[in-house]
């Protein structure tokens, strides 16, 4: 999630709120490698006012072409889920193609387009469609992991930990006899807690966003904007055990992470600046606490001196991102698992 121009506390920094929009989605290199398949269709769908709209992917191929199939890393970009783009590279993407993995980033729609859960119902509905053409690709449909920052972070947590979850599933793009979750994921500064966000906020580092705000990009999620509407309003309500706004409350369930952990889950990999005043880093220290209590295999990275943004974390917590992936997706795993079946014989 990357800042709101619009919002009220925008207004008074815009400078710095336009910054950080941009460090939070920037890749972290000039001059990326083009993708292997460009713009790729994987959805036909419609805005919330019934405009068609078509989503896409881009897709990389592993440096190595000599093991097949390969494992997939599917980023999910940032932008207060009101911008960004599929077409930035993902930062990171060299790395990854190094290690043997295929990458794919999808588009969801914004939040301009539709409210929330059309931005999971999308994600899930690029994993379905990698899912069913993994042969065609020569991806592995059991090695799918996911990795997003900020607004992508948040929808990363929500497809590792919402599998089962009805409400968020969808059948955007069709596949639905293809399983939607992942095998391990990747969560960099992402809002795990929709509610909670404004009184996570500590001082240092204050917060360049009022996330309680009717503009705020948590309430234009939800749809929750206007007079007398906003964020902060549904968190009164759902602490009051008021019914006036069940449905709204209901729906912010429905999009916080933290509400789904299981044992079931998969690892699940977390970094986070302390000095974040965008996404307070409290929000990740929820997600870790309730990772805990189920038994789910995690990683907390708390960046000492770190802002908002992937350029933010340092080298060594994105090459620890990247391990963390291989070690339970990468290479190696296939040929444990081919030794496994091997042994079972």
């Amino acid at each position: 999630m990357t800042c709101n121009p619009l919002g009220h506390a925008a207004r008074r920094s815009l400078g710095v709120v336009v910054a950080l929009c941009l460090l939070a989605t920037e890749p972290a290199t000039a001059q990326p490698p083009a993708p292997t398949v460009n713009d790729l269709v994987y959805a036909k769908t419609v805005s919330d006012s019934g405009e068609p709209i078509e989503l896409h992917l881009d897709l990389w191929m592993p440096l190595d072409r000599s093991a097949r199939p390969r494992p997939l890393v599917i980023w999910v970009h940032g932008g207060a889920w009101l911008a960004g783009s599929y077409n930035a590279p993902p930062p990171g993407l060299r790395q990854l193609l190094r290690r043997g993995f295929a990458v794919a980033s999808v588009q969801y729609r914004l939040s301009s387009q539709a409210i929330a859960p059309a931005q999971i119902h999308d994600i899930k509905g690029a994993v379905r469609f990698l899912r069913a053409n993994a042969a065609r690709r020569q991806l592995d449909p059991e090695r799918f992991a996911v990795w997003g920052a900020s607004a992508g972070g948040h929808l990363a947590a929500l497809l590792a930990t919402s599998g089962g979850v009805a409400e968020s599933e969808g059948d955007v793009g069709g596949n639905v006899d293809q399983p939607s979750g992942v095998q391990a994921a990747v969560d960099y500064f992402g809002p795990t807690d929709l509610l909670r966000m404004q009184t996570d906020v500590a001082d240092p580092p204050g917060s360049a966003i009022d996330h309680d705000a009717p503009d705020s990009p948590e309430s234009k999620l939800l749809g929750f904007t206007g007079p007398g509407r906003g964020v902060g309003v549904l968190r009164e309500a759902a602490d009051s055990r008021l019914t006036e706004f069940a449905s709204e409350i209901a729906l912010a369930k429905l999009m916080n992470p933290i509400e789904h952990v299981d044992a079931h889950d998969p690892p699940i990999f977390i970094a986070h600046g302390e000095d974040d005043n965008v996404v307070p880093i409290e929000q990740s220290v929820r997600l870790a606490q309730k990772l805990a209590e189920a038994g789910v295999p995690h990683e907390l990275q708390r960046v000492a001196g770190a802002g908002h943004g992937f350029r933010a974390m340092s080298a060594d917590v994105n090459s620890a991102a990247v391990d963390f992936l291989a070690e339970r997706i990468g290479p190696a795993t296939q040929k444990r698992r081919q030794a496994d079946a091997g042994s079972a014989e």
